[in-house]
């Protein structure tokens, strides 16, 4: 099955059973797809994680598409407004592709960071999210996002992806049920604020 970081398919296990479900029509003839990566992950985290782990650089349409089909995933709260006035200035540096390069540019105050530096900077974000996930605590979880809620963006995708490792590894049905204050910790993650 080919691979696609836009894929018509999804993929389940039980017990050693695979079971493929469409995720969109998918016409008479046409390839059926599957992702070999997080589809949580921005363009350039999935494309160094296939390269490492498949061997192959992907060129599908969404790793072709800085903006990752307008959702601006990999997006940055910007810290423009920093140094002597204090603050933020309430943009967002968002992926764009100047020339042949990518560059983070703020949709208010049009300071820009290169793709080298977002890349350390969502490589420290994704290391110390994984740490604390493995301490399979839900308020230290917590801490985690609002400590760096001035970094991420609303759009970004690894507050969910952090949500979706808490709830499926941390925390059980039961304990979501009974825990308010775990359920709304997944809760957050899943849906940062805008």
């Amino acid at each position: 099955m080919a691979h696609d970081c836009s894929p018509n398919t999804n993929r389940f296990y039980d017990a050693g059973v695979m079971t493929l479900v469409a995720t969109q029509p998918v016409p008479a003839g046409a390839r059926v797809t599957t992702s070999y990566t997080s589809l949580l992950w921005g363009g350039e985290a999935r494309r160094a994680h296939l390269a490492a782990t498949k061997f192959f650089l992907c060129t599908c349409r969404r790793c072709q598409d800085p903006s990752e089909f307008g959702t601006d995933v990999t997006a940055l709260a910007c810290r423009g407004g920093e140094g002597a006035t204090g603050g933020s200035c309430g943009g967002r540096r968002v992926c764009r592709r100047h020339g042949e390069d990518l560059c983070w540019r703020c949709t208010r105050c049009e300071k820009s960071m290169t793709a080298a530096e977002v890349h350390t900077l969502h490589q420290v974000l994704a290391l110390t999210l994984g740490r604390t996930l493995a301490l399979r605590d839900a308020a230290k979880a917590e801490a985690w996002l609002e400590a760096h809620q001035g970094v991420l963006s609303g759009e970004s995708l690894l507050p969910v992806g952090g949500g979706e490792a808490l709830e499926r590894d941390t925390l059980s049905p039961a304990t979501l049920a009974a825990d308010a204050n775990a359920r709304d910790t997944c809760m957050a993650w899943a849906a940062p604020a805008r």
